[in-house]
């Protein structure tokens, strides 16, 4: 996710500005970065969700983005943000004597409610040709809509003394679900309340080393793909549907993490714990004989401890290099699902993500991701990677009593992303 800060009253871009990501949904503390000279930042290895940004500089006032969707896929880019003076003045101050490293003092409370709606409509209509012509196919016809509202107030209180920083958030949150599937005439509705708190702490070593710990409770919700039950024909013996009554991921996270910052080099390692509850996974078995059925189901639980290391760059002024290396045990419990109630194994995973601008307000990017083989409940997930450029190699393993079969996913096809931004001309205010 890239942006460029500029201020309002100049035009000119603001270096050294701090952005700051936040999740839209509870206001919680993501990442933090620096512009570049040229206004410009950049996030990577950032989780699929809704967010914005604020940015902050010294002489203007807080500018805060509109939310965002960040998918798992396409980048965001939220063009310019512009800053606009702080209308209060500076008074002078005079200071004798010695001055500590760090003297900033903040506290700052943030109530809100936040309406959350969001429709998402599915239509696949197929036909087939009778000798004829071209007539429509029920059997592979469906009109799907997913209507969600989030009624979530929230709470955040920030506090900074010295080099010491918290950060108490609290979120509690109404859902409500509506699922209906026109072509078979079914109407799925589902609602749940849930409080998610959030404590983050940081203590700064210098101007250069900060130590983080933090815990959270957070929330991942199935896709409108994951609930639509609609059967889809993957070739004649094998259906692909969704699961309606998904419940949603709650996700318990512990981190410790060390950050060492200088210039335009940020080196993060983190060590966490993590346990999920009613974990999304995927699950095939028999329906009508021969025929196969893949669709999603809920674990018991998930668990994972493990270690992370992120390292991002700027490499002179055309080149913004990240890397991410993750190395981890996971465990699940797929005893609801009739498997076996407790299975392990180490686990890893890395990531790249390249930036480059040759020339002007040219911008090329390369983003890839290989995994290593992670744990079903009826066998394996074999190693994965992709890149965004169009490659992808997935296989699945599944290895039970009943079944044993292995399924390979190769992305045959390109797909380009072509888009054009103008900005409008700032008006600039003259001396008077």
């Amino acid at each position: 996710m890239t942006g460029t800060v500029v201020a309002h009253d100049s035009g000119e871009a603001l270096g050294y500005a701090d952005v700051v990501l936040y999740r839209s949904a509870d206001s919680v503390f993501v990442a933090g970065t620096v512009s570049g000279t040229d206004g410009r930042f950049v996030f990577t290895s950032v989780a699929a969700g809704n967010y914005y940004v604020e940015c902050r500089f010294i002489g203007y006032s807080v500018t805060r983005s509109p939310a965002f969707r960040l998918g798992s896929q396409k980048p965001v880019d939220l063009g310019t943000l512009y800053m606009h003076p702080s209308s209060g003045h500076l008074d002078a101050v005079v200071v004798e004597g010695r001055r500590p490293a760090y003297v900033q003092h903040l506290d700052k409370l943030s109530l809100g409610y936040e309406l959350d709606a969001l429709q998402t409509d599915l239509f696949y209509h197929a036909q087939s040709f009778d000798g004829s012509g071209f007539v429509a196919d029920p059997n592979r016809t469906s009109d799907f809509t997913n209507h969600e509202t989030c009624h979530p107030f929230y709470a955040t209180l920030i506090y900074e003394q010295g080099r010491w920083g918290v950060l108490l958030g609290l979120r509690p949150e109404h859902m409500q679900i509506k699922l209906q599937l026109f072509t078979l005439d079914s109407i799925v509705n589902n609602a749940y309340f849930m409080v998610y708190p959030t404590l983050h702490t940081s203590y700064a070593i210098d101007g250069h080393n900060e130590l983080r710990l933090s815990y959270s409770l957070r929330v991942n919700r199935p896709e409108a793909d994951d609930l639509n039950h609609f059967p889809e024909y993957q070739n004649p013996l094998t259906l692909k549907a969704g699961n309606p009554y998904l419940k949603p991921e709650k996700v318990h996270s512990l981190e410790a993490a060390y950050q060492w910052k200088k210039g335009a080099t940020t080196i993060l390692g983190t060590v966490y714990y993590r346990y999920v509850t009613n974990k999304l996974t995927t699950i095939t078995r028999y329906v009508d004989g021969n025929v196969l059925l893949t669709t999603k189901e809920n674990l018991d639980n998930s668990s994972a401890a493990g270690a992370e290391v992120m390292v991002g760059s700027e490499i002179g002024k055309w080149l913004t290099l990240n890397v991410n290396g993750n190395l981890f045990y996971d465990r699940i419990d797929a005893t609801r699902l009739g498997y076996a109630s407790h299975k392990g194994a180490m686990a890893w995973s890395a990531s790249m993500n390249a930036a480059l601008v040759p020339f002007g307000n040219a911008l090329l990017q390369l983003n890839s991701r290989v995994l290593s083989t992670a744990l079903t409940p009826q066998c394996r997930r074999e190693g994965s990677f992709s890149m965004d450029i169009g490659t992808s190699h997935t296989t699945y393993t599944i290895d039970t009593p009943q079944l044993q079969q292995r399924v390979e996913q190769r992305n045959g096809s390109r797909v380009f992303y072509f888009g054009v931004a103008w900005n409008f001309e700032t008006l600039k205010h003259k001396d008077r």
